[in-house]
């Protein structure tokens, strides 16, 4: 559950705080850490990438091993994952067709 909250954070960030604040964000030159445009685009397909590779080896390697739905370390935090018919996690969910999040990159981006 910790990956999937992980994931579910930076989403948030950038559909929340990221992609609507984009065109106040400003660009990083050599000598300052404004912004960073490029490093928080460069970390959010990254985290999402990693996800899908994590999601892709966990369907080869178990079938039908889920996990919680909460973050017991996080005051037990529900993450957005993909779940079952009884609550319980199935896989990880990457936000791979989240429109929101697809706006978000694109703001950053544009």
């Amino acid at each position: 559950p910790a990956i999937q909250w992980s994931v579910d954070q930076m989403v948030h960030r950038a559909i929340n705080e990221w992609g609507p604040g984009a065109d106040k964000l400003r660009c990083n030159d050599l000598h300052s850490t404004q912004d960073d445009i490029a490093g928080k685009i460069e970390n959010l397909k990254s985290v999402l990438q990693t996800c899908r590779d994590m999601q892709q080896t966990a369907s080869s390697i178990v079938f039908g091993a889920g996990f919680s739905a909460t973050v017991r370390q996080m005051s037990d935090a529900p993450v957005d994952c993909i779940k079952s018919a009884k609550g319980n996690c199935e896989r990880l969910n990457c936000h791979t067709n989240d429109v929101a999040l697809q706006d978000a990159i694109r703001d950053l981006e544009g």
